[in-house]
């Protein structure tokens, strides 16, 4: 069986050697930046500290199942509860846990896409080289980071969408098996209620849209749409239960629909926001929060983008894509989706600068990406990229490489940008990282009351307590011992 494996394997990489090559050498940056600038022993964030008081009560025993119900705000935390339990039984709650679960998901995440794009092209001519390489550099690209509760429990909610999506897609178009169809209802229900948040619903919209599309064109609506249809509306309402959230108010307490009414009436900046959001797929936040262009020049950056995006859309129906795959629109409607949810739910801090932060780049990843799948889809299947006499041709295949042009080089200004910053980013985190040693008495507060591991003075000892007390994180054996032989 062990040389059936091996031989596979070496078959796949003889046969697809841009693939394994651009996947590889993109996974393998992905890995040592995160190793080089994020792997510091330190937490930091309120959320961290809750997460601090959840392991106390693991240890005390007091630990109720209720607890594991816990949420960030509209976000269940669920799946990375029973992660951090493992985490704390086995690593003596290390932050660097963490950090091999994101690499973990973004390589799974990234060679699925890639997989996918694979399996849709059958013309592997040097638009689809091309664009396979792309997408392996926006699917590993450095600009997401790495973090660790909810960048955790968001992260695993992606990749469980992403995995869904591809059989929920399957089941759209048809192409259906009974496992097919459990695979689906399997990985909405565990993806959504126990990995998920709520960002995992922002798939949603574009999946029943599709399913009303494809049942008026075929006059009959399939089965399985009322079994997908069905296990969408029990997760949802499960979900709501399981986090308390039937009446629940957004960021500031405010209404989801004060916050709806607020974007309707200012349109503009919502245009805006959503433009800034997909430019950060390529620049990435640290050239806004520095300066380092005028905010005019990011925002046309923006918008082209989100032209591409919509040109995109036109090649999927012009090619009729959809009757191979319909996981490239899923994810574009995932990608929109999610930054409507959050300015919903936000809109008292927003402008439209904020479709920037950087929390949201592992989200916009899949609208660039599957843009820049469809794209190479196109070209491959229509324009061949061979020399023609028609203009319209010329004109199809001068766009699509205009359009890989623009993303290539705004992508690899963000890139280098981001990989700039990450000696700082280190000494951002080596820096919180020390005050962890200090003293309750010496342990110094800002004019908010506030501690370097940003949250109150109070909270900041009485977590350092349970770590020293359970010999964990920086605190355990093994660490002391680290330190001890250096």
């Amino acid at each position: 069986m062990i040389n059936t494996i091996v031989d596979r394997t070496k078959r796949i990489c003889i046969e697809n050697p841009v693939e394994i090559t651009a996947v590889a050498v993109c996974a393998i940056a992905h890995v040592l930046y995160v190793s080089l600038f994020y792997s510091v022993e330190v937490l930091f964030l309120s959320s961290f500290m809750g997460d601090v008081q959840f392991v106390g009560a693991y240890f005390d025993d007091t630990l109720a199942l209720k607890d594991m119900l816990r949420r960030f705000g509209e976000h269940g935390l669920l799946g990375y509860d029973v992660l951090l339990l493992v985490n704390a039984s086995l690593f003596e709650y290390t932050s660097r846990f963490d950090l091999v679960v994101n690499c973990i998901n973004v390589i799974a995440c990234g060679s699925f896409v890639v997989y996918c794009m694979h399996k849709s092209i059958t013309d592997k001519n040097i638009s689809y080289y091309l664009g396979v390489v792309l997408v392996s550099i926006v699917m590993f690209s450095t600009m997401q980071g790495s973090s660790a509760t909810m960048e955790t429990q968001v992260r695993l909610g992606l990749m469980f969408f992403l995995f869904g999506a591809y059989f929920v897609g399957d089941v759209i178009t048809k192409h259906t098996t009974s496992r097919t169809l459990c695979a689906a209802i399997a990985l909405i229900l565990i993806g959504t209620n126990i990995f998920g948040t709520l960002y995992n619903f922002a798939g949603l919209p574009v999946a029943f849209a599709l399913m009303l599309i494809f049942s008026v064109r075929d006059r009959h609506i399939d089965r399985n749409y009322y079994v997908l249809a069905a296990t969408y509306l029990i997760s949802t309402v499960l979900y709501l239960v399981m986090y308390d959230l039937c009446c629940f108010k957004t960021a500031g307490d405010g209404s989801v629909f004060n916050g709806m009414m607020f974007w309707i009436l200012h349109p503009l900046e919502l245009l805006k926001a959503v433009c800034a959001y997909n430019g950060s797929a390529v620049l990435g936040y640290r050239i806004m929060v520095d300066s380092l262009i005028p905010h005019w020049a990011y925002l046309t950056v923006g918008v082209l983008v989100t032209g591409i995006y919509a040109y995109s859309i036109v090649l999927f129906i012009k090619t009729k894509m959809y009757e191979h795959t319909v996981l490239p629109v899923l994810l574009h409607g995932y990608s929109f989706f999610v930054v409507i949810l959050a300015l919903v739910g936000r809109y008292q801090y927003a402008d439209w600068t904020w479709g920037t932060c950087n929390w949201y780049h592992v989200h916009t990843k899949l609208g660039l990406a599957s843009s820049l799948w469809i794209i190479a889809y196109a070209l491959s299947k229509e324009m061949r990229l061979q020399f023609s006499l028609k203009p319209v041709v010329a004109l199809k295949a001068a766009l699509g490489l205009a359009s890989f042009s623009l993303i290539a080089c705004a992508l690899f200004i963000g890139i280098a940008v981001d990989v700039k910053c990450g000696p700082h980013v280190r000494s951002w985190y080596q820096n919180k990282a020390d005050y962890m040693f200090v003293d309750a008495a010496d342990m110094p507060v800002d004019k908010d009351g506030k501690t370097p591991l940003l949250v109150d003075k109070a909270t900041t000892v009485m977590c350092l307590d349970i770590l020293k007390k359970y010999k964990l994180s920086v605190f355990s054996d093994s660490a002391t011992a680290a330190e001890g032989s250096q």
